[in-house]
């Protein structure tokens, strides 16, 4: 074996294919965060192949950013029940300076989750105080 190879690699994932979810023209789909609670869930879109490994995008389309940090969470489901896949911390301030603690969901072991082929994709957040209007998000999945 060679330095940096699995030892097993049957048991290591590799990707074959993307499906991005949630994107018309160079925007995501719009969602609205909740004020110190979870927002309604935005359907991003479904989708076609079975995917296992994910990505979350978002923006703030908006001139006028104020100091806010926000959780966003992505999940599978139906119209009542919801998987979560992974969440995200978003911390922004007004000089438009934007962090992303706690960014773990660019680990394998945090990205990671399969999803059936089918499954609608959901996005949704909850602001610490009133959030900015603009919200958009997209995934990208893995399978």
């Amino acid at each position: 074996l060679g330095k940096g190879r699995p030892a097993m690699p049957w048991l290591t994932p590799a990707g074959m294919y993307a499906e991005t979810i949630g994107v018309s023209g160079s925007s995501g789909t719009s969602f609205t965060p909740g004020n110190a609670t979870d927002g309604t869930w935005a359907s991003l879109g479904t989708t076609t192949r079975e995917l296992w490994w994910w990505q979350l995008c978002y923006q703030i389309d908006n001139g006028t950013i104020t100091a806010e940090q926000t959780y966003i969470e992505l999940a599978y489901g139906d119209a009542s029940n919801k998987n979560s896949i992974l969440r995200r911390l978003h911390v922004g301030n007004t000089s438009e300076a934007i962090s992303t603690p706690l960014n773990e969901n660019l680990l394998s072991c945090c990205a990671y989750c399969p999803v059936p082929v089918g499954s609608t994709i959901y996005a949704r957040g909850r602001c610490l105080n009133a959030p900015d209007a603009g919200y958009q998000a997209a995934a990208i999945g893995i399978g």
